[in-house]
């Protein structure tokens, strides 16, 4: 009888350990992935920072800026679609596939023309000025205000002003 008390006892121990071993894996496990998804959607909001920026360093429109910026919101389009899938959103994709509609259609109209038309140049110019708006609003919604360093990309999104700003930014902009 003793010897069956005391096996049951060593097997619940080593159960129990087992599964607190199990446990803690598990846990280290997911804090790599959450840690290596923050890396990802950091890098990804630092590149779309980067082309924006870079785009929008010149409101003299161009048949070169033009090229560069389809370039430029091609990359935009892939590093958003990141973005978006690591915080559960559709906001930043949809951005950039509306600036690269509007900049095929510039392309599109200095081709069969051979010059920009002033209602080019007007719309360049605000794609610009919206540019610098987005970059402020990216910066409020996507970083982490409590990281010392400031460059912590975070995956939860307050839901805060900022947001409803940039959904209002995004909604205007389908609505053009």
């Amino acid at each position: 009888m003793k010897l069956t008390k005391l096996s049951v006892g060593l097997i619940v121990a080593v159960i129990l350990a087992a599964t607190f071993i199990l446990y803690n894996n598990q846990k280290k496990v997911e804090h790599g992935m959450q840690m290596k998804l923050e890396s990802l959607a950091g890098n990804s909001l630092y590149e779309i920072w980067h082309n924006y920026t870079n785009i929008s360093s010149s409101n003299m429109l161009t048949q070169e800026k033009l090229e560069n910026a389809q370039i430029k919101l091609s990359m935009v389009q892939a590093y958003s679609r990141v973005v978006d899938t690591s915080t559960n959103t559709d906001i930043l994709e949809s951005i950039a596939k509306h600036y690269i509609e509007k900049i095929n259609g510039m392309s599109q109209n200095y081709k069969s023309t051979d010059s920009f038309s002033q209602k080019d140049e007007e719309e360049y110019r605000d794609i610009m000025k919206n540019i610098q708006n987005l970059l402020s609003l990216i910066s409020q919604v996507y970083y982490d205000k409590k990281d010392i360093e400031g460059g912590k990309a975070s995956l939860s999104i307050n839901k805060n002003s900022y947001y409803t700003q940039l959904i209002q930014y995004k909604n205007s902009l389908l609505q053009r």
